[in-house]
Formats: C-alpha cells, structure tokens, sequence
C-alpha cells in the first residue's frame, strides 16, 4: 500500500475546502440613479404602456415605490404579458422590502395568504 505525503494530503484539503467559501456580494441601488434617468429619457411616449413604464420608473426614482407599484398594476392589466411591467413590479416590491416599510409587507402578507386559501 503505497503512503502519501501528508503535506500533500494536507494541501489537497485545504485546496478543496477554499473552493467551497461563499462571498457575499453586496449590490447598492441609490434612487438618483443615471440608469434610470436614461432609462426614463430612452422611452418614447408612444402609447399607453410607454406613459406606465415612464412614469412608474419615475416613481421608483423619487423612492414613491407603491405608486410604482400601482401604475404597474395598472398597465398589467392593459398588457398582462408585458416582461417589463412583471419585471418592475417585482423589482418595486423588493424595493419596499428592503426600505422596511411594514406597512407593505402586511399587505403583501395579505395578499399571498388570500391567495392560497
């Protein structure tokens, strides 16, 4: 039976268990971002959608998340496959969740708890 080098084994181990640490990304949004002031600037005012989309992207600017929300809602309705309505009503929702109002997190409890009944 042929013994490995326990320095080698010890590296080995050492090798494999520094592949298995997780970092953390941490991502910071700030309201009075570029992005979404281009975003804003880039979207025509050719219908009914587009208003939603500007006007709701606004809203998420000025940190108004649930009159986001609200417009949002408002334009699935009109268009229910829209992605980027279903995208930015997600993404105002988190934006709600992670400026700890608890007010919209009991609503959104509500809402989830209605649902599954």
């Amino acid at each position: 039976m042929k013994r490995y080098n326990p320095l080698v084994i010890l590296i080995l181990i050492a090798l494999m268990l520094s592949g298995c640490t997780t970092t953390q990304k941490t991502y910071s949004f700030s309201h009075n971002s570029n992005v979404i002031k281009g975003m804003v600037s880039d979207i025509p005012d050719k219908n009914e959608i587009s208003k939603i989309l500007k006007n709701g992207l606004q809203s998420i600017q000025v940190g108004k998340y649930e009159e986001a929300i609200e417009l949002f809602n408002k334009g699935l309705r009109l268009d229910p496959s829209n992605g980027y309505l279903h995208f930015l009503n997600a993404f105002s929702y988190h934006l709600i969740s992670q400026s700890g109002n608890t007010k919209m997190r009991n609503r959104t409890n509500r809402i989830h708890y209605s649902i599954e009944i």
